[in-house]
């Protein structure tokens, strides 16, 4: 398991995730109304 990887094994940027922010619960409310969670 690399530290630079999250949980995912995607590698994560120092900045806010834009691919997997569906994925975080804390970006969540960011997330449009338009964007279907796989959850």
């Amino acid at each position: 398991m690399d530290p630079g990887k999250d949980k995912e094994g995607v590698p994560q940027p120092s900045g806010p995730p834009a691919r997997k922010k569906f994925v975080i619960p804390l970006d969540e409310d960011e997330v449009p109304p338009g964007v279907a969670k796989p959850l």
